[in-house]
């Protein structure tokens, strides 16, 4: 978890100090050579993010500034989809094609390199602006229309999460992040909905504070002027009150999907424990889609329960990356399966993890096969109680953690005091299978994910 640095350079400079002996971050892809440098993960601090839209223009600017700890010399590793339109590092101003787009080593997505040298255990700051993507933002009515929907499943180029909007490191960093999004010439009223704090808002400007454990696929944004139907309650938590918002286009989907909402987080906190987020949002659409995010989610009715599983898991204990997404998955989806027990698995195996470093996107097979090796340790631990137990203590340790699945496995084979290395090798990494295209079939609870002309409807 990083802190929240928002006490000048010197106290900066000392709360990073402290991690200067650590080499790269927990779960960031290996360096690679890139000509004569190497490129190096890194580790963001803070981001600062300015938006301001136009609604007579029709156009959007973003500005971040990013703090980041660079644990090895090198070139910078980073994401953004949008091209960089100004650039400077620690004040001194770069050429935006410095900030260049590559293959991933891989082939398995695009990332972001900035091509200028930094030093081992550096501190640094960077300045980028660029224009907000049109395809993202949508301007009607006099007023402004965008939301961070993201995607975990189905994306091709497997960038479906902050850097679709914005600068971003990959998933393996969390970092705390102030968005200030300023509307200019809107003659239209417009609502927020967020899983960050809200610092302020007035007709034209809004500030959100969003937390530190947050990675880039927790953060839930969403600026409208659409006349959304809004229903709220406080359910009392186990051990603190959980305000909670849903919305919808209609007074019944809004209404429905409180009482869902409430009744579930009734039934997720008896099983795994206290609901660890500050707020719970939901967006519920009239059907299709479904994407969770740190006590939030844009859910159809039929799939709110499995989204709301995973503030627990996914957004509670997150993956670090593509080859840990089956974990969250398996679970919500054994959940929505009623918690069976299953005595065998496929004799084929199933790969569900093991892919290359820079995976982002979750496979399909982790509705199905990934929910069935649940449901088999279930049944291997059914002595003490099965699964669910672990499951609570590995939220209770983990949350607010990342977690990937060689550490999914050592946690649940402490707890067992069972070797699970073969169960692993031919269910999870798929040993003795060849690597095959995701499977396109949609999980009943996890409808398939919304198009580019649907996400624009939704705003």
């Amino acid at each position: 978890m990083k802190p929240a640095l928002r006490f000048g350079p010197l106290i900066w400079a000392l709360a990073l100090s402290c991690s200067l002996a650590t080499a790269l971050p927990e779960g960031a892809p290996p360096p690679f050579a890139l000509g004569a440098e190497t490129v190096v993960p890194v580790d963001f601090y803070d981001m600062d993010l300015d938006l301001v839209f136009d609604a007579l223009a029709k156009t959007g600017t973003g500005r971040a500034i990013i703090r980041f700890h660079a644990p090895e010399a090198g070139y910078p590793l980073m994401d953004m989809v949008a091209e960089p339109t100004a650039l400077s590092l620690n004040g001194s101003p770069l050429a935006p094609s410095l900030l260049e787009e590559i293959n991933s080593p891989d082939g398995r997505t695009k990332i972001r390199v900035l091509k200028q040298h930094v030093f081992a255990f550096s501190m640094n700051t960077l300045e980028i602006q660029y224009r907000f993507p049109s395809e993202e933002v949508t301007y009607a009515n006099g007023g402004i229309r965008v939301g961070f929907f993201m995607g975990d499943v189905g994306s091709e180029n497997q960038r479906g999460f902050l850097e679709k909007f914005a600068p971003s490191n990959l998933e393996f960093d969390s970092f705390p992040m102030t968005l200030r999004v300023h509307l200019k010439n809107s003659n239209s009223t417009h609502q927020l909905f967020t899983n960050g704090e809200i610092i302020s808002q007035s007709e034209t400007d809004y500030t959100v504070r969003f937390p530190p454990y947050f990675t880039p696929s927790s953060f839930y944004f969403h600026l409208t002027n659409q006349d959304f139907q809004v229903r709220q309650a406080t359910y009392q938590g186990l051990t603190a009150p959980i305000p909670v918002t849903v919305y919808a286009s209609s007074t019944d989907l809004a209404s429905r999907g409180l009482s869902s909402a409430t009744n579930v987080l009734s039934e997720l906190e008896q099983t795994y424990g206290p609901f660890t987020h500050e707020r719970a949002v939901a967006y519920i659409t009239p059907n299709g889609g479904g994407m969770e995010y740190c006590g939030a989610t844009i859910t159809s009715l039929s799939a709110l329960e499995h989204e709301f599983t995973h503030f627990w898991f996914a957004r509670g204990v997150m993956p670090i990356n593509g080859n840990a997404g089956w974990i969250d998955e398996a679970i919500a989806s054994w959940r929505d399966n009623n918690y069976p027990s299953h005595s065998t698995l496929s004799s084929s195996g199933s790969l569900l993890a093991g892919f290359p470093d820079f995976q982002r996107m979750t496979p399909m097979a982790a509705y199905s096969s990934g929910a069935r090796v649940m449901g088999h340790l279930d049944y291997l631990f059914r002595a003490n109680g099965g699964l669910k137990p672990i499951l609570k203590e590995l939220f209770s340790e983990h949350k607010r953690q990342g977690i990937s699945t060689p550490e999914f496995q050592a946690f649940v084979e402490t707890q067992s005091g069972k070797d699970l290395s073969g169960l692993f090798a031919k269910h999870v990494y798929g040993t003795g299978r060849r690597l095959e295209a995701p499977s396109k079939v949609e999980s009943p609870h996890h409808p398939r994910p919304f198009t580019a002309a649907e996400y624009k409807a939704l705003r």
